[in-house]
């Protein structure tokens, strides 16, 4: 397996330039997402062709460009990805968009294969060896070793024949039709909210009202101290002991720092004067409270109006399934899915094309709709 590592600027600019003429590419990405450094740190990013060149895009070394950007973003190239969803969060994050996507996985549980992953699917159709899993490495480390670089390569090295292969086999049982649309709703689905901060960490809904303060309070204040040294945050405090520090009284820094959960950083005086100013200073507090306020404002439906809409969805799930199958239904309309629909009344969450087939058959009417996601 050949391929090229493009560490230079120019040079990276020149293969996007030409990789833009081509009409699908495989591509797949390696991102440091606060595991080993602070942010979502885009690292590597490797494209393949039709014709069997493989690039390897050092965007650490020759930074992050508009042509990278305009690349991903290109309508008239199909992207061809393995379990894309983590890969548009990261683009998403960085402020751009990967468009025009066709996603492995997905064809994958849509033909009906009994093992999605791509490592099974390489070696049950091409007889690919199995790779040691290195996706967890930091991709930060410069420079990449050998072995990282091959592992790199051969995640897009095999995914333009194999999306051939699936597309076949989802048309032979019928469902080539629901590839698009498919299509079109993971798109849709990774919207641009998912891409912005959230200072929440489960558990917070269980605490008081004061706690919920103090550990919107605290999170941004551990936030502050991850980026200043350049660290994921829970190196600069775990979840569980921001649930437990927000629910409890500190005077003094003596008090704060006998929690013997501390480290270096957040058992530091610098770190709790930086909480205990932000607990007494009213603006901050005020966004804290308008914070709740909205995530209580977007979670809150009558619970007669969200059975109904629960109910009309798991109707129209029961459909899917007569037309599709069950594996076919789940990929449009998942349970959590369903959860975020009833909740938030955004039917545009489902393609029109997964509507219009079903609609006839469960004998709805555009009122009907209104009505139930008004």
């Amino acid at each position: 397996m050949k391929f090229e590592y493009i560490q230079n600027k120019e040079d990276v600019e020149k293969a996007l330039n030409g990789l833009q003429k081509n009409e699908i590419v495989g591509l797949d990405l390696e991102f440091d997402n606060n595991s080993f450094s602070y942010g979502v740190n885009l690292c590597l990013v490797q494209i393949s062709t039709t014709d069997g060149n493989i690039y390897l895009i050092d965007p650490i070394s020759a930074g992050i460009s508009s042509t990278l950007m305009d690349f991903f973003a290109n309508q008239k190239i199909k992207k061809v990805i393995h379990s894309g969803s983590e890969d548009v969060f990261v683009i998403r994050t960085l402020g751009g968009e990967i468009k025009n996507l066709l996603d492995t996985e997905k064809l994958a549980k849509l033909a009906g294969e009994e093992k999605q992953g791509l490592s099974d699917l390489t070696q049950k159709y091409f007889n690919a060896g199995k790779m040691k899993d290195l996706q967890r490495s930091d991709w930060n480390q410069r420079p990449l070793s050998e072995e990282l670089l091959k592992y790199a390569a051969a995640d897009v090295d095999h995914i333009l024949p194999l999306a051939g292969v699936l597309e076949d086999r989802v048309k032979h049982i019928g469902l080539g039709s629901w590839i698009t649309p498919l299509m079109r709703t993971f798109e849709a689905d990774f919207n641009s909210e998912r891409a912005q901060k959230s200072l929440w960490v489960k558990g917070m809904n269980e605490l008081s009202k004061e706690g919920k303060i103090n550990g919107l309070v605290l999170l941004a204040v551990r936030e502050k101290f991850a980026e200043k040294n350049n660290v994921p945050p829970y190196k600069v405090l775990r979840n569980h002991q921001v649930l437990y520090l927000s629910d409890r009284k500190f005077e003094n820094f003596q008090s704060w720092k006998k929690h013997k959960g501390h480290n270096s950083t957040s058992g530091s005086k610098e770190f709790f004067e930086e909480y205990h100013k932000g607990l007494k200073d009213p603006s901050f507090r005020e966004r804290a409270k308008k914070t709740l306020e909205e995530k209580k404002q977007r979670k809150f439906v009558k619970p007669h109006i969200f059975q109904k809409r629960v109910s009309f969805l798991e109707r129209f799930k029961k459909q899917l399934v007569n037309e599709g199958g069950d594996q076919a239904a789940r990929l449009v309309l998942s349970k959590a899915k369903i959860n975020d629909i009833a909740v938030s009344g955004n039917l545009s969450r489902i393609d029109p094309f997964f509507l219009e087939l079903c609609y006839g058959s469960l004998g709805i009417k555009d009122s009907d709709l209104e009505q139930i996601f008004q």
